[in-house]
């Protein structure tokens, strides 16, 4: 098993076998996963375990909270909390094929959270079946459809940052250019290969995995300067906004290239 899953799950003072004695289906011909963030190098003390329970025929389980698709139990774990998700296996091969078929539409970026976690979890149960599905998932469009989806939100907002400078509202241009900025750097981290679907993140992606790469140095130092650490006035206002629109559109010019 992933050490790093193996020292949280020791951290949390839980094990696989209490987890497994958690989940309210019988196991033996369903899937599981475990998912938590600190497999990305995210995480913190507090982060809580996604436990995926795919099965052949939708279950019926009491659940905490219901979708269309699945349903959600929470549970608490002495020092762990677990949200549990039962899925019939169905819904997560439609997703994949949505997604191959999804190019040049709008998702929003939480419409991919599930199955890349599952890409990135810890298979405990269902080895032949698992493997199948990450195999499919390996052989998916998925990360060309995060980018897609990155680049169409930044340049959504890059448009409106624009429109908002032209016309004088700066305040809004400078919202809107935080959000653009944003979801380019989440595209960018995309084409370099490190994929994050969970927007909170984005930031600490990028600096965790290039800070210190002297090809990205101008675009870090920039990133702070216009993002992170912005100095920003009534008589500075609009250099700045101009500013900040380069850097997006060099970040847009870079993803191009890349």
């Amino acid at each position: 098993m992933n050490k790093i899953l193996v020292n949280r799950l020791n951290e949390c003072e839980i094990s696989v076998d209490g987890i497994l004695s958690k989940i309210e289906v019988d196991t033996s011909d369903a899937i599981v996963f475990i998912y938590c963030s600190h497999l990305e190098g995210l995480g913190n003390k507090d982060s809580d375990f996604d436990v995926y329970v795919l099965m052949k025929e939708p279950g019926n389980i009491p659940f905490s909270r219901d979708a269309e698709t699945h349903q959600i139990k929470n549970i608490k774990l002495k020092k762990a909390s677990l949200d549990i998700e039962y899925w019939p296996i169905s819904e997560i091969y439609k997703l994949i094929d949505e997604i191959d078929e999804s190019y040049n539409k709008i998702l929003d970026i939480d419409y991919f959270k599930l199955v890349h976690r599952v890409r990135v979890s810890e298979m405990i149960v269902g080895k032949v079946e698992g493997e199948e599905l990450k195999n499919r998932i390996k052989k998916s469009k998925l990360n060309d459809a995060i980018l897609n989806c990155y680049i169409v939100e930044s340049n959504s907002w890059y448009q409106d940052a624009i429109s908002m400078y032209n016309s004088g509202n700066y305040v809004a241009a400078v919202d809107c250019a935080y959000y653009a900025l944003h979801n380019a750097i989440g595209a960018l981290n995309v084409k370099r290969g490190i994929i994050t679907v969970k927007s909170k993140w984005i930031s600490k992606v990028f600096l965790m995995n290039f800070e210190n790469d002297f090809s990205m140095k101008e675009i870090v130092g920039n990133f702070y300067k216009y993002q992170l650490y912005p100095s920003v006035d009534a008589e500075n206002i609009e250099k700045f906004i101009e500013e900040k629109l380069e850097l997006i559109q060099k970040i847009f010019n870079s993803i191009a290239l890349t």
